[in-house]
């Protein structure tokens, strides 16, 4: 089983340095800077704040990081790489410990999940990845499943399930947004069906 286990690992390695040498790379590589520099801005600006109120009482919030991130990468129909870099990247800007990221098989992908993917994953500096996407990569991270650290906060978007699925652990587990849908509004042209306009 190890020595499986080892040649798979050699598999993704040839794979990823094979498209590291890509154009491609090259885009993931700067997309990922911008997200990470624009992260370590905000992280920078973000104070703790402590204000006194009378009869001695203080008011105030304090950022701090959390033990461990959970990072959901949507793979339905397309290879999600923008959500790895902006989940991942963010996470590790603003100075988490663990991160793992989720994202579906795809059946068609030489290691079960788009090269592009796991390059991304790889450039963004997650830990661990699980392949495995919605409600039930969800659940793996909140409850640390399959060997993942059990994540303080999820992050990511996903389909109206995972919005859900997001909105029903908030309290336990943080999220990063309140179960809402991923897209806000799409326009559409006078000949637009609302099929083609729907998020």
């Amino acid at each position: 089983m190890l020595g499986a286990w080892q040649s798979l690992t050699e598999t993704l390695r040839a794979m990823l340095d094979e498209l590291a040498l890509g154009r491609e790379a090259a885009a993931l590589r700067m997309a990922h800077d911008n997200a990470r520099a624009v992260a370590l801005a905000q992280r920078a600006s973000a104070t703790d704040i402590a204000v006194k109120l009378c009869c001695g009482l203080w008011a105030g919030h304090r950022h701090m990081a959390v033990a461990a991130v959970g990072c959901q990468v949507p793979g339905g129909r397309y290879a999600h790489v923008a959500s790895a870099l902006m989940s991942v990247a963010t996470a590790r800007a603003a100075g988490m410990g663990h991160i793992a990221a989720v994202t579906p098989p795809r059946p068609r992908a030489p290691a079960g999940v788009p090269d592009a993917v796991l390059f991304a994953l790889q450039v963004a500096s997650a830990d661990r990845v699980l392949v495995l996407g919605g409600v039930q990569g969800v659940a793996a991270l909140a409850c640390g499943l399959f060997g993942l650290s059990r994540a303080d906060i999820l992050a990511g978007p996903g389909n109206p399930f995972v919005a859900e699925a997001k909105r029903l652990l908030f309290g336990p587990v943080g999220i990063d947004i309140g179960g809402a849908e991923p897209c806000a509004a799409q326009w559409g042209g006078p000949r637009a069906t609302p099929r083609a306009c729907r998020c």
